[in-house]
């Protein structure tokens, strides 16, 4: 993979990760546990709604990107990756 596209690919990887984080930790402010449930499963359901929301927050990129390719670039990369990553299978 050449300098450029291994930028495009950390690039999107990231905006991904930190939009996705994002939006799960806004979402995860609104989730209630119980009173009697530990600090530490509160902490575990935060992690895990942040988590989901990152993996669906990268889907829905790759969903979009493969119909609307330039629409895809801004939500994977906000604009700022040059082109899609190609992956070769060796």
């Amino acid at each position: 993979m050449s300098g450029g596209m291994m930028l495009n690919s950390i690039i999107r990887t990231v905006v991904s990760k930190v939009v996705g984080a994002l939006l799960g930790l806004a979402l995860a402010v609104g989730v209630v546990v119980p009173a009697h449930l530990t600090e530490m499963l509160t902490v575990v359901l935060a992690a895990a709604v942040v988590g989901l929301v990152e993996v669906a927050y990268y889907v829905l990129g790759r969903v979009i990107e493969q119909r609307f390719p330039t629409a895809g670039k801004v939500v994977l990369s906000l604009g700022m990756a040059k082109g899609t990553p190609v992956y070769v299978r060796r």
